[in-house]
């Protein structure tokens, strides 16, 4: 028994945890609106962060393309948002020349969920195993989409893990932040 508790006290004592929060999201004023407030209502945004979390190897990503999962483009230029209904919206990639590069459609329980004040919460899939690792984890992660009370999108990246480095514990889990200014007077052209 004494075996035991020894290995628990020293794997406790090894186990670690780490977590990183951008300071800058508690400064962040949301809109009183939700983007899925007014059906049909349109949103042009910049696909590049007018600011973003840039601190040491904690960085929110620059385009927000890559936050919403569209790698195929490089040379997308805006993003729209399309509220078809409280239960489902759209999101257009735009290239420099107006043109739709890529169409996503998010359902309400399936791709997204609705939190509270009205922000979208897209959720990616978990993973999990060892990866040829002498240990075993999940990894996780999502992104919290709303509006600021400037008209801007904020995006909270959030991501984490947890698992067994041989017997010890451990956990990461992190939350940035990118900033995407509002696109007025938009012209495209529509497949």
């Amino acid at each position: 028994m004494s075996f035991r508790l020894t290995c628990f006290v020293i794997a406790a004592l090894l186990s670690g945890c780490a977590s990183f929060h951008d300071q800058e999201i508690s400064k962040i004023e949301a809109s009183k609106k939700s983007l899925l407030l007014e059906h049909g209502r349109t949103y042009y945004f910049s696909n590049v962060a007018s600011y973003r979390t840039q601190e040491g190897v904690y960085e929110g990503k620059e385009k927000l393309s890559h936050i919403l999962g569209e790698y195929t483009s490089g040379n997308i230029f805006l993003v729209k948002i399309t509220a078809a209904s409280r239960d489902e919206f759209t999101i257009e990639f735009i290239n420099e020349s107006s043109k739709v590069i890529q169409v996503r459609r998010f359902i309400l329980g399936e791709s997204f969920d609705i939190e509270g004040g009205g922000n979208i919460k897209i959720q990616s899939k978990s993973t999990c195993g060892s990866h040829d690792s002498p240990g075993v984890g999940c990894q996780w992660s999502s992104v919290k989409l709303f509006e600021d009370k400037d008209g801007n999108l904020v995006a909270i990246q959030s991501s984490g893990g947890a698992g067994l480095v041989g017997i010890v514990p451990v956990s990461v889990g992190a939350d940035y932040v990118s900033v995407f200014a509002p696109i007025k007077n938009v012209s495209i052209d529509t497949p």
